[in-house]
């Protein structure tokens, strides 16, 4: 669930689909039990970071609550030559449009949206009509989708089960799920190699923002994860090269986000891309030039390898895209044409917040609901 948490009166409470919910939780086994049940309607929610409009005392049985969908913010997805030519706008920019990727032949794209109801699914716009679909919808969020090098298929992060696992489905109409893999902990995946052997995702165990690593899952056989690249920082977004031998990623141990490039399976020794800052990273369709965001800009360094290391040119500008977002995930390149398919235009949602509400015994009142 994309919700910030908090514990009181012996419960945790946690956001889903407008409604804050209440269940019993045993602080000393660190675990949940019982069922959860709602205790505040209409809660406002930040899908950008999952952080709800709602706190609650530790000790006693006071809740404190803004209603309604505040501090959402709406975006647009433009299509850019490598000059930085604006060339078009997909799909309907008074929605938050999310992760999104091309399809290989650059027909589809694949973008995960947020709904009026505060979950996420994920939608399919026809490049040359500009006529968007629905894809994938589930009781829980379906996000962060990733295509199958021949198209036929889509990997996404979804969380029907209650965790944020790794999932697959044709994207052809009427496909049913395929749970890849389920744990606790928070995954997202991020690229699959050229064969459809090995997933990469980002391992997250302390929520969507803190502890992530780079781990794959092999999709044959016993498929029992393995990390790739885990240190103490925060390391995410791997990405194959076309031929697969290759992967960048984004880490924060110099401080700021920089871009790496390492063979695969991994040497230990990545090679810097970025020179000040960079994130978001996607290859050129022959592997030999990576592209990546930086401080508003769009970046390139060429690639040329030797004995398993990558030896890059010095990063250039393209073009410095107007309201560009600072999402990660939010860079495609279109394999066939060379387009680049960006997140522009954000604008948060006007107008004061709405008064905050008080609810006073709300365990007592969710304990007299559940008797009725």
């Amino acid at each position: 669930v994309n919700s910030s948490v908090e514990l009181s009166a012996g419960h945790m409470l946690f956001y889903r689909q407008g409604v804050v919910f209440a269940q019993p939780f045993d602080s000393r086994a660190g675990r949940l039990t019982g069922e959860p049940r709602p205790v505040a309607e209409g809660v406002a929610h930040n899908p950008d970071n999952g952080r709800s409009g709602f706190s609650a005392a530790t000790d006693a049985e006071v809740l404190v609550f803004r209603r309604g969908r505040s501090m959402t913010a709406h975006n647009t997805l433009q299509l850019f030559s490598n000059a930085g030519t604006l060339l078009g706008v997909l799909g309907d920019p008074e929605f938050r449009n999310r992760a999104h990727a091309f399809s290989p032949d650059g027909t589809r794209v694949a973008v995960a949206r947020d709904e009026p109801d505060g979950k996420m699914d994920i939608y399919g716009i026809d490049v040359a009509r500009n006529v968007t679909s629905r894809l994938i919808s589930n009781s829980g969020d379906d996000m962060f989708p990733v295509w199958s090098r021949d198209g036929a298929r889509l990997y996404f992060a979804g969380s029907a089960r209650g965790n944020l696992d790794l999932v697959r489905r044709s994207s052809s109409a009427g496909g049913s799920d395929e749970f890849l893999l389920e744990s606790p902990d928070l995954k997202v995946p991020t690229s699959i190699s050229p064969d459809e052997q090995v997933l990469l995702f980002t391992r997250s165990v302390s929520g969507l923002y803190g502890g992530r690593d780079i781990w794959a899952v092999p999709l044959s056989g016993e498929r029992k994860a393995y990390p790739v690249v885990q240190t103490r920082y925060e390391e995410e977004e791997a990405v194959f090269s076309p031929d697969g031998k290759w992967i960048s990623y984004h880490s924060n141990d110099l401080g700021s986000w920089q871009v790496y490039v390492d063979a695969f399976p991994t040497t230990g020794r990545p090679v810097r891309i970025s020179t000040t800052s960079g994130y978001a990273a996607a290859w050129s369709s022959d592997g030999k030039t990576l592209f990546y965001k930086s401080d508003g800009k769009i970046m390139a360094a060429d690639l040329t390898f030797a004995d398993r290391v990558a030896r890059p040119s010095m990063a250039r500008e393209l073009f410095a895209p107007p309201g560009m977002g600072e999402d990660a995930r939010s860079l495609d390149v279109d394999a066939r044409s060379g387009r680049f398919l960006l997140s522009t235009g954000q604008s948060q949602s006007s107008g004061p917040p709405p008064p905050l509400s008080v609810v006073l015994g709300w365990l007592a009142r969710a304990n007299e609901a559940s008797r009725r």
